[in-house]
């Protein structure tokens, strides 16, 4: 055990811990280097390149992660040519105020516009600088009175840190990118205000509003520094109450100046059913925290992922939160009986609890969790140690009967926090290749002959919308003909039922399907059954809220040349719905394809009456 011990706690004291670890956590994540551009890069790409005409992408890179400004007429635009389906709400917004990252993918399109290797370079620059700075976060947040080596545990939550997987996404995903510039910044700042409050460097009183500014206008997510400030006042800081408060002015003041602007100038997310803005929908909000925040600590603090939620059918899902409620009951008894006494453990806890509240305001998932994890990782490691300690321990009789647990649930954090990230970031590369090969795939199989620009091209049924907006800008990209209008007409993983009641409409129903919650059910069982409704997906919510913005039997919206009924709504979502066009649907104007195997295939129009149910299912590349 020594042999062990020994050149570990050699290797977490080193004074050059953070440069070693940056580059592993690096090396862990340089396969990215040959990722490509995949998904939103593309929307990037097309935008800051000027590739695309629509006025979607008429924007500079400082306005980039505006996706859909909330303009009743650019949002009409925005349906009727196509990139956004028929269901997207008239005051739909997402719209997301990240100029410095913007500047960021900015710069690799000005030096580099056609080495995405490069860009992803960039982005590896930025994890190594989250971990340097949150290696030196740790070094000033591990202080003594946590009963152990104060600077074994602070380089053990290093180590941990960049092995963790929530950076994955951020690291090896360019559009992400802007995760890693919030928690880079949002460390530089704790760092600040620490040098600040414990060694009287007064500049700091001025750098910390300044890199948290920094951090907010990279990805809001760095509203997690309030978080930490205020856990720091609290728990770490010296003086009387009324200097820790007053210490906390000047990031209050940046925080609500910040959060003004936001809102007067018009950002964030409004009217879709996958981003909630709690100023707008506070109860929604509410319900959501209760919702995620156990699959979110389960993410954080063990396993499986938070993602892995969204695997489940409805039906399946509350079994699921008791039991994440219950690893977090867990986790909190065990935290409160063994670390509650020290003050950094109080620290990153309460900074963790608070930091998840913002994840909270769209799906769980693991990438999401940057911020939290910087007081997660720290109570992880905290606890690493005291199970050491534990196991490894002679004296008090009382210690004795917990030996061998403690070795245990040390084994099993180590497998979940050292063996299993590494692997967790390699699946997200290979997801988000998948991801992008089937976008590719289907881009590839779309009409790409002169005729069809001036076409309007109909896709019957596809996947996914989120799949079949990209093909005119990959094709624009590869300097192919796209058509300049498309309309989706039914997107669901289960059967479209089409049937054409006259010469210039047709009429879509889902057809009722079958889900399982995961993997095939048992012989003899009866899988849940999957609503027979559009906007069955997660994805498909995207683009609207039925709670707030339900759809009613009767509804109608006109593009150009195409009216589009609801025919049957329950709940807010459509049943069955007609599309009427402008002319018969053999005209040439038209062009017709239908998803088939991962590909568009052309579509054979119906005869008047007739019928058939196509399948929507999802094909990865080189996977029969």
């Amino acid at each position: 055990m020594k042999s062990v011990r020994r050149p570990l706690r050699a290797l977490l004291l080193r004074r050059d811990l953070e440069w070693w670890l940056a580059l592993l956590a690096v090396l862990i994540c340089a396969p990215s280097l040959w990722l490509g551009l995949q998904i939103d890069d593309l929307v990037h790409r097309a935008a800051i390149l000027g590739i695309d005409e629509r006025p979607l992408f008429q924007r500079s890179p400082l306005e980039m992660f505006t996706f859909v400004s909330g303009d009743p007429s650019e949002n009409f635009a925005a349906v009727d040519t196509g990139f956004w389906p028929w269901w997207s709400s008239e005051e739909l917004r997402l719209r997301f105020w990240r100029p410095v990252s913007g500047a960021t993918h900015g710069l690799d399109y000005k030096l580099w516009p056609d080495a995405p290797w490069l860009m992803h370079a960039h982005s590896l620059a930025w994890l190594a600088l989250t971990v340097v700075a949150a290696t030196r976060f740790y070094r000033r947040t591990c202080l003594p009175k946590t009963g152990v080596s104060a600077p074994a545990v602070a380089g053990l939550a290093a180590l941990l840190f960049a092995l963790d997987d929530v950076h994955g996404w951020a690291a090896v995903w360019i559009a992400n990118r802007n995760a890693l510039i919030a928690a880079a910044f949002t460390l530089l700042a704790l760092i600040s205000h620490d040098r600040w409050r414990r060694e009287g460097w007064r500049a700091g009183a001025l750098w910390t509003p300044v890199l948290m500014v920094l951090g907010l206008l990279g990805n809001e997510g760095a509203v997690a520094t309030g978080a930490y400030l205020l856990a720091y006042a609290l728990f770490l800081d010296r003086g009387s109450w009324r200097q820790r408060l007053a210490s906390l002015l000047p990031a209050t003041l940046t925080g609500v100046a910040w959060a003004t602007a936001y809102k007067l100038l018009g950002y964030g997310a409004a009217k879709s059913g996958v981003y909630i803005d709690p100023g707008t929908s506070p109860q929604a909000f509410v319900s959501a925290v209760v919702e995620r925040i156990p699959a979110l600590l389960r993410g954080l603090l063990a396993w499986p992922p938070a993602e892995i939620d969204l695997l489940f059918a409805r039906s399946h899902q509350a079994w699921v939160w008791w039991l994440s409620f219950a690893l977090a009951v867990l986790f909190a008894t065990v935290f409160w009986m063994r670390l509650r006494h020290i003050p950094a453990a109080r620290f990153f806890a309460f900074g963790m609890l608070l930091s998840l509240l913002p994840a909270c305001a769209t799906f769980p998932a693991n990438r999401l969790l940057l911020m939290a994890s910087l007081g997660g990782i720290g109570l992880i490691a905290l606890l690493c140690v005291d199970l050491w300690r534990t196991a490894r321990s002679s004296g008090p009789p009382s210690s004795g009967p917990w030996r061998w647990p403690a070795g245990a649930a040390l084994a099993v954090l180590g497998l979940i926090h050292v063996v299993i990230p590494p692997l967790s970031i390699g699946s997200a590369m290979l997801n988000i290749k998948a991801i992008g090969g089937v976008i590719t795939q289907a881009a590839a199989s779309l009409p790409s002959d002169e005729r069809v620009v001036d076409q309007r091209l109909v896709i019957v049924n596809t996947p996914t919308a989120f799949v079949s907006s990209f093909g005119p800008i990959m094709q624009a990209q590869e300097g192919l003909p796209a058509s300049k209008r498309v309309v989706i007409l039914g997107s669901s993983i289960f059967s479209m039922n089409v049937h054409r009641t006259d010469a210039q409409t047709l009429v879509v129903r889902p057809v009722v399907g079958y889900l399982s919650p995961v993997g095939t059910p048992p012989p003899g069982s009866q899988p849940p059954i999957a609503s027979p409704a559009f906007l069955f997906q997660m994805l498909d919510h995207l683009f609207r809220d039925v709670a707030s913005d339900p759809f009613v039997t009767g509804d109608r919206i006109e593009l150009s040349e195409l009216a589009i009924e609801i025919l049957e709504a329950e709940s807010g979502r459509p049943m069955a719905v007609a599309f009427r066009f402008a002319v018969p649907l053999e005209d040439p104007s038209l062009r017709w394809v239908s998803w088939q195997d991962g590909v568009y295939v052309p579509f054979e129009l119906l005869a008047i009456g007739e019928s058939v149910d196509l399948k929507s299912r999802i094909v990865l590349p080189g996977v029969s």
